[in-house]
């Protein structure tokens, strides 16, 4: 009978930075550095290129406004067509409702910062890593610019 060992990750994983230097070498002193579940040693390191994207995902919420508004007034006409009806009003009241909270959560949303690493290794491996915190972006990009 064969069966597969399934692993969950432990709690105490969860308390783990996304980087970390783990050890440095005796032998030239260059670090072992691990960025989310990539290792590496510095001194590996050919070449690195950083930069910041500013992100902002609104595409999903326009949509919604537009369709919620739009299902809205589609409601409200059909009422003035077809005579007043207290559920097609209460219909589009909450699809209007719908709408103006989608246009709110336009408003109240803010771009994201990106910080993106690609860094190409001596053995040709590419590690291709992101974070939004910028002290972390701005460690790594000193440890790495060290690399010598």
């Amino acid at each position: 009978m064969s069966f597969s060992l399934v692993t969950q990750p432990s709690l105490s994983n969860h308390a783990r930075p996304l980087w970390e230097v783990e050890s440095v070498r005796a032998g030239d002193g260059s670090a072992i550095v691990r960025l989310g579940v990539a290792r590496f040693v510095v001194s590996d390191v050919v070449s690195v290129a950083s930069e910041a994207r500013i992100t902002s995902h609104r595409h999903g919420r326009i949509a919604a406004m537009f369709l919620f508004g739009m299902l809205a007034c589609g409601f409200l006409i059909s009422n003035l067509e077809f005579g007043v009806q207290a559920r097609v009003l209460v219909a589009a009241f909450i699809c209007g409702a719908l709408s103006l909270m989608s246009f709110q959560d336009i408003l109240r949303s803010h771009p994201q910062r990106l910080n993106v690493f690609d860094i190409r290794l001596r053995d040709g491996r590419r590690i291709q890593w992101t974070t939004m915190d910028c002290a972390a972006a701005a460690a790594v990009n000193a440890l790495l610019a060290q690399r010598g």
